[in-house]
């Protein structure tokens, strides 16, 4: 994770570049699970940096968790979201649309990266969710890029498919083999 203290935020990104001054590599670090947009602000002078030593800058996303408000306050650096992320059902329209408002706002303040990484559901997803519901995550963000980016129709939108959208992780059985399991123990 590259760090969000105050300072030069070109220096380090320079260090990655050093001997090849035309080098461009991909730099993609997490978008951070805060909920204040000073916090954001400071990320924006991250990705800024980045951008200005040459680099393109991915900011990877998850599609469809929110930390609570309990760890915003919290320090950058002990802040620990996997333990109480909160699984925004996107089936559910009103949830939804709270969770999309709060995504775009977030997106106008980093609207800067040159591309937004979504992981299909690591860490993210739920048991049953249909592709659809992905998509509308790449809908809205293309909306907010469009509204908000600095440069639209260069930053692009970018599906990372890990683990499979609608399983509960990557870390638990993917639906069908639940179901084989299941009809395999009720066999015996």
């Amino acid at each position: 994770m590259l760090s969000l203290e105050t300072g030069d935020q070109v220096a380090p990104f320079r260090a990655l570049t050093a001997g090849d001054p035309h080098a461009t590599k991909p730099v993609h670090a997490t978008a951070p699970a805060v909920r204040r947009a000073k916090a954001l602000v400071d990320y924006r002078r991250t990705i800024d940096g980045a951008l200005a030593a040459g680099l393109e800058f991915w900011l990877v996303q998850t599609p469809n968790l929110t930390p609570p408000q309990s760890i915003a306050a919290m320090p950058w650096k002990e802040r620990n979201p996997y333990p109480v992320w909160k699984h925004v059902r996107l089936d559910d329209p009103a949830e939804a649309a709270a969770y999309f408002a709060h995504r775009r706002a977030m997106m106008k303040i980093v609207n800067s990266a040159d591309a937004y990484v979504t992981i299909d559901g690591d860490p993210g997803g739920y048991l049953g969710a249909r592709p659809e519901e992905w998509l509308s995550v790449f809908l809205a963000d293309r909306a907010a890029i469009d509204a908000h980016g600095t440069a639209p129709t260069k930053q692009r939108v970018i599906p990372w498919v890990w683990c499979g959208w609608g399983t509960d992780s990557v870390w638990v059985l993917r639906p069908a083999a639940l179901r084989a399991r299941t009809a395999l123990r009720e066999a015996r």
